[in-house]
């Protein structure tokens, strides 16, 4: 996989979750369990730039491997 690079668009730290505005294709959801260094309590914020990998599900994009940048 190609890490894409993209901007975060909406989060929500109390849930978890959040979007991701790819710089090719359509916005992708993430789960805070994917952010590398998640275990340290790095927080991502709207307009945070991001480096991540996608994969397929049945809702659409999904980022993982994401890395604050």
């Amino acid at each position: 996989m190609d890490k894409e690079t993209g901007t975060v668009t909406f989060t929500d730290n109390l849930k978890g979750f959040g979007f991701i505005r790819r710089e090719a294709g359509k916005d992708a959801f993430f789960v805070y369990s994917e952010v590398n260094g998640f275990e340290g309590m790095v927080e991502l914020f709207a307009g945070d730039s991001v480096s991540f990998d996608i994969v397929k599900d049945g809702k659409g994009p999904r980022a993982v491997n994401i890395i604050k940048i």
